[in-house]
């Protein structure tokens, strides 16, 4: 018979082969976050590092001090999946409060601010900062170049673009509240979901599509359609009602808020952009300790360029990711798109007659910007 000690050290022999067999659970390998699905499990998950950790040039905060917690509001409500906009929300609390070592903690507000309402929340200070679309903001006419239709011809043009009009629209949004600037990025382009193929101007004439800011508007007047104004909430149950034929939208956000399940079709005629603003309220920040401003700066600085980047990857992953969940891709017909931007043209008159000189500063300065590009 076996005793009783033989047994107790049978059992613990059985408990250490499982152990090396098993191993301890490990931290999951760090996915390439060119999906937005992929990125928003390594932006939740605590096990995963920020996009600001591997950013060496961050000023790390002093481990003791003063701690403040700031409530971050985000003007759009959007679909099931979390779009780039939500995902960069996170990505903006999880980074700060690592770098800040939760000296400054970041309460989200998805979703809990109408369109155009976040930058005058934030100037009042009743949420301490956000992030919002300048194209809701219908007295942003400066920073609104980056709706002229068919004016960008590509991701990178749109990123030197913002960063050579980075100076007017700085002034402009800080003249409109009492804010700080941080960051301005573009969103993926904008594209036509539909049920059917759009690839020629005259496929356009009398659809109903959900317009997008002024410029839009009158882009498709222009195009003898009828603009509908949508919130973007309601824009999935619209297309799925039949209130709109076709929903503008960029192509990332409109692909990770299902939208092609019901309009199915992306019509790429490459005909505007949109820019995602990053704003803090001015007083909030000015009391922050000067370990905490360079901290919260440096995280701007980091995640500014990581978002460019991603926003980038996304477009390219979502073009092949389309295709797999029954959507699909139209180009228009050759010259079609410069009938489009013909047709479009007036758009800008107008808008440089509301801009002023400014305005012509502005595109100056863009086209100068992207002209290298297009050689």
């Amino acid at each position: 018979m076996r005793t009783k000690r033989s047994r107790v050290f049978t059992a613990l022999g059985l408990v250490l082969i499982l152990l090396v067999a098993v191993g301890p659970t490990p931290t999951p390998a760090q996915p390439k976050g060119t999906a937005a699905g992929e990125m928003s499990k390594e932006v939740l998950d605590p096990r995963y590092p920020s996009e600001a950790a591997a950013c060496t040039a961050i000023p790390k905060a002093n481990a003791t001090g003063p701690s403040f917690t700031w409530s971050w509001a985000h003007d759009v409500v959007v679909g099931p999946e979390s779009p780039w906009d939500q995902i960069w929300a996170h990505q903006w609390k999880k980074s700060v409060e690592e770098a800040t070592n939760k000296r400054l903690k970041i309460n989200l507000l998805m979703g809990q601010m109408k369109a155009a309402e976040t930058i005058y929340s934030v100037g009042r200070n009743e949420v301490q900062g956000g992030l919002t679309y300048s194209p809701y903001y219908g007295d942003l006419v400066i920073s609104n170049w980056i709706t002229l239709p068919f004016f960008m011809k590509s991701g990178k043009e749109v990123l030197h673009g913002l960063k050579a009009a980075e100076k007017w629209m700085h002034e402009e949004i800080e003249g409109r509240a009492n804010v700080k600037w941080l960051y301005a990025g573009g969103y993926t382009r904008q594209v036509f979901w539909s049920k059917k193929a759009i690839t020629k101007l005259r496929d356009f004439k009398g659809l109903k599509i959900r317009s997008w800011g002024a410029a839009g508007v009158r882009m498709i007047q222009a195009f003898e359609a009828t603009p509908v104004a949508i919130p973007w909430a309601e824009a999935y149950p619209a297309a799925q009602r039949g209130v709109v034929d076709v929903v503008t939208a960029g192509l990332g956000g409109g692909f990770t808020s299902k939208m092609h399940e019901v309009v199915p079709v992306v019509n790429d005629w490459y005909f505007g952009e949109g820019a995602i603003v990053f704003i803090a309220n001015k007083d909030a920040f000015n009391q922050l300790p000067a370990d905490l401003k360079a901290t919260v700066l440096g995280v701007r600085d980091c995640l500014g360029a990581g978002f460019s980047r991603r926003v980038l990857e996304n477009e390219r992953w979502t073009l092949e990711q389309l295709p797999k969940e029954g959507g699909s891709v139209y180009k228009p017909e050759p010259g079609e798109s410069e009938k489009a931007a013909a047709v479009a043209r007036p758009v800008w008159d107008w808008w440089l007659g509301v801009a002023g000189p400014k305005g012509h500063e502005v595109l100056k300065a863009i086209e100068a910007a992207v002209k290298p590009l297009r050689k």
